[in-house]
């Protein structure tokens, strides 16, 4: 994977050949993953269609993580590569029905020319595809143009059962970043969101993340939410217990941030007069607990509350951790 780009051009050329050579004979794979390989686009194209021409019929699985080097095409590169990418995967993947790749390249050209009146979307073949896990680097993806809602929308007439697995973290433009990779028609049943002190210059409040997220109605779909935030919550209840009451569907929460903490009594309360009808599991993992009297007081927190929580259906952890993560 990581070291293929650091082998001499010779040998580089030769285990690429190797690898195509040996796609070219296997025809009934029904996984195919690839990981930190950062393939050319010519060269990740070719072998693409060596897989569509071998497998086609038997391939059901297929993870593309780090397949196709991060930099913009050039421009020189003849444009009817990256054209014929999307007639490719959507005419010859019929049995494909998982995906896992990250924003790149590839990605940006397999679905970006489909709409809901456009021949590519009528010719589609690839209409069992029902999950789509995608890795989004937001301080990398920033060359992309990522998909249109318009293209979202095609792909669920087209798969009917798509669900999107979603793991994001931001780069230092974190809220243009979302508005252009969380839209409106994406079916994102599973989101992982990672704002780590790492990117502190990117910060944004969560509130700004859950209005955005109700504005594309991702709620309607959102099954899982892991949050890992390592910024300040100003106020958990008056963040957390709208958004999560608009969440018909969550079933699970997870929220990995730092203390203090503030309003996380008044959002554990609230879950006793009025739970999030079909959330079933919660789980607070705060970090630099560092005063005694704190501890205890979460502590009681969860000791008062839990059990009865627990009888209405609803386990709620919270993990507690002197240090910082």
């Amino acid at each position: 994977g990581n070291y293929l780009r650091q082998l001499d051009t010779p040998i580089y050329d030769d285990i690429f050949r190797a690898i195509a050579n040996l796609l070219q004979f296997q025809h009934h794979l029904k996984r195919v993953e690839f990981h930190d390989c950062h393939f050319q686009f010519e060269e990740a194209v070719e072998l693409l269609k060596d897989i569509t021409e071998n497998s086609r019929e038997s391939l059901t699985h297929l993870v593309l993580k780090g397949f196709v080097h991060d930099e913009p095409i050039d421009q020189e590169l003849d444009s009817t590569v990256a054209q014929s990418l999307s007639t490719l995967v959507n005419q010859r993947f019929p049995k494909l029905a998982t995906l896992e790749t990250d924003y790149s390249l590839i990605f940006d050209n397999m679905f970006a020319r489909h709409t809901v009146h456009t021949d590519t979307s009528k010719s589609c073949q690839m209409r069992g595809l029902s999950r789509i896990i995608l890795h989004c680097y937001g301080f990398r993806q920033g060359n992309f143009r990522g998909l249109t809602s318009a293209t979202w929308r095609s792909l669920k007439q087209i798969c009917p059962d798509l669900q999107v697995e979603l793991y994001f973290v931001p780069g230092p433009q974190s809220r243009r970043e979302i508005d252009s990779f969380i839209l409106p028609d994406m079916p994102i049943t599973l989101l992982d969101y990672r704002l780590d002190r790492i990117h502190a210059s990117a910060i944004i409040e969560i509130d700004t993340l859950f209005n955005h997220l109700l504005s594309c109605r991702t709620n309607d779909y959102l099954v899982s939410l892991y949050l890992v935030w390592m910024m300040p919550i100003h106020d958990l209840a008056s963040a957390f217990i709208p958004f999560l009451q608009a969440c018909t569907k969550l079933k699970c929460l997870q929220l990995f941030t730092l203390f203090p903490l503030n309003g996380i009594d008044l959002l554990i309360r609230s879950w006793l007069e009025n739970r999030p009808e079909s959330l079933e599991e919660v789980l607070i993992s705060i970090s630099n607990v560092r005063n005694e009297d704190d501890y205890i007081s979460l502590t009681t927190l969860v000791d008062e509350y839990a059990p009865v929580l627990q009888v209405m259906g609803l386990n709620v952890f919270l993990i507690f951790d002197h240090g910082r993560r």
